[in-house]
């Protein structure tokens, strides 16, 4: 009896080291096997990636409305009290009674952008911005700017009047005018 019991012992201690094998071989198997198959993250990174490029025509935002004037972002809309000091004595400067309210509408230019504003509740509001020079818009469109790079910040969606390129959000206006296809004139207007 101790010879069965120490038999069926031995028979049952092979039987588990043979199916412990069989699962270390079926394993080794298993990873031999995903070695071969490429990556599932290459294949699921690659597709979103080329998708992305595909579709990377750019829009217009209410951050766009605006004009890089000795780097600082001058907004369309925007309390030009708020920018004459951090800009300095504009290059040139004039200013009219205001027909609407008490004040004065000014005209402030530096460099090749001429800020106009007008008063209204006290503040000198920024209503048109015209840019013949070196300064850019914060998506980097500048004079001399191809419409291609045009529509690669803005997108295709824009109005033709001539030759400038009319790209709008609510009643605020960026206007391109368009010269052998590449920007001669910018403005901001609105409001």
């Amino acid at each position: 009896t101790e010879t069965e019991t120490e038999t069926m012992s031995e028979t049952e201690t092979t039987s588990k080291t043979e199916t412990e094998k069989q699962s270390e071989t079926k394993t080794e198997a298993e990873l031999q096997s995903e070695a071969q198959k490429p990556p599932m993250e290459t294949q699921t990174t690659s597709e979103p990636v080329l998708e992305s490029v595909a579709v990377a025509e750019g829009s217009v935002s209410e951050g766009d409305f605006a004009v890089l004037v000795k780097g600082t972002a001058i907004p369309l809309g925007g309390d030009m009290r708020n920018y004459v000091g951090l800009l300095g004595d504009p290059d040139d400067f004039a200013s009219a009674k205001s027909c609407t309210e008490a004040g004065e509408d000014k005209v402030y230019t530096y460099g090749g952008a001429v800020i106009y504003t007008y008063i209204t509740n006290g503040a000198d509001i920024i209503s048109l911005i015209e840019v013949t020079g070196g300064e850019a818009l914060p998506s980097g469109i500048h004079i001399g700017s191809t419409k291609d790079e045009v529509i690669a910040a803005y997108g295709s969606n824009y109005t033709e009047d001539g030759t400038e390129l009319l790209y709008q959000i609510g009643n605020k206006t960026i206007g391109l005018q368009m010269t052998n296809e590449k920007v001669s004139f910018m403005e901001l207007f609105g409001l």
